[in-house]
């Protein structure tokens, strides 16, 4: 079995988002840390106290999906970039005793 994982600290914030997906070389025009409708990209935007991140295509949004906490919105946004972006992913083997043995780690 293959886990992907991600190295951070614990909970996940825009900010820290922001430099996995630049250390792993993430198209910036492919997403948006700041909400708004931009064109072509996937959006993470904060109203109220919901979480929403959506794909943005001619100022609509398409598949969104609501979160209570930016943790699991950030996360999703992450998973939903990798899954187009297969080289920006680290790939572990085993289960979650090799994810546990690993200092700071996310776990999509």
């Amino acid at each position: 079995m293959i886990v992907w994982v991600f190295y951070g600290r614990g909970h996940m914030d825009r900010s820290e988002l922001l430099g996995i997906l630049k250390g792993r070389g993430v198209r910036g025009e492919s997403y948006s840390l700041e909400g708004g409708s931009r064109d072509d990209r996937i959006t993470i935007d904060q109203i109220g106290g919901t979480w929403i991140v959506y794909y943005s295509e001619r100022d609509k949004r398409r598949d969104e999906r609501r979160f209570t906490d930016e943790d699991s919105a950030c996360r999703h946004l992450l998973r939903l970039l990798c899954s187009d972006r297969g080289a920006s992913r680290i790939p572990v083997t085993g289960g979650s005793a090799a994810t546990a043995a690993l200092p700071r780690v996310w776990s999509l």
